[in-house]
């Protein structure tokens, strides 16, 4: 006889999206990339291996008055790697949380990608433009 989730508190743990422990980095760079640390997006100014945006930077200094970054500095490829982590890894679960989007892979890759707008949209059913390769359809 199979096993059934017969509480009403185990069939809502049983609906939860499991965890997200940390997404894949390099993945991501080759995606964002290639893989080429000196990458710049000249319409969005993203740039490096994580193609970090002006926005991610400004965001970075509101969290952390102490450890202030300039854009600029997102060509060094260390620097890249740490801030395209955080904000993967950090800050975009806690902006998924926030808006009340939950924090699985598709959405926090939406939220790395095209921003947590996207992201919210995303999960309340409205979809990016036809043909917008940033989010998945």
């Amino acid at each position: 006889m199979a096993n059934t989730v017969t509480s009403p508190r185990a069939k809502a743990v049983a609906r939860l999206p499991e965890p997200v422990v940390a997404l894949d980095m390099p993945s991501i760079y080759m995606v964002e990339c290639s893989g080429n640390p000196k990458a710049y997006n000249t319409k969005s100014k993203a740039l490096g291996l994580g193609q970090i945006t002006p926005i991610v930077v400004q965001d970075w200094n509101n969290m952390n008055p102490r450890q202030q970054l300039q854009h600029a500095q997102m060509a060094d490829p260390v620097l890249n790697q740490q801030m395209s982590t955080w904000y993967a890894n950090k800050r975009a679960p806690q902006l998924l949380r926030h808006y009340g989007v939950p924090d699985t892979v598709d959405n926090r890759l939406i939220a790395y990608n095209a921003g947590i707008d996207w992201a919210i949209k995303h999960h309340r059913g409205g979809g990016p433009p036809d043909g917008d390769p940033r989010v998945p359809h």
